[in-house]
């Protein structure tokens, strides 16, 4: 996670396009059901934090690599992600919580 600074919060619109949330220097917020049910591309039905992180190796330092995290605001202990390697976004992946 950006490390560098103070990540900002954005506060998430109505029919925004989670695609276009792509900067790794803010985590995106969701504020309520009703407004993830209007969104594009979001995979949870609930308010939510997304936080964007870089994946950038060594060896392709310039390559757009970044990976969307999407914890919601419920108590299910699911959290979603997906990577956007180069231009290809691919689909969310849900991993399911199981006690330690």
């Amino acid at each position: 996670i950006y490390v560098l600074g103070v990540k900002k919060t954005v506060s998430l619109i109505s029919n925004t396009d989670l695609n276009t949330c792509t900067d790794p220097t803010k985590i995106y917020t969701c504020t309520t059901k009703t407004i993830a049910d209007t969104l594009v591309h979001c995979p949870v039905s609930a308010g939510f934090k997304m936080y964007v992180i870089s994946v950038n190796s060594e060896d392709m330092p310039t390559a757009p690599r970044l990976a969307q995290i999407i914890i919601a605001n419920n108590d299910s202990g699911v959290f979603v992600l997906r990577k956007l390697l180069n231009g290809d976004i691919s689909s969310w992946y849900k991993f399911s919580g199981t006690a330690l």
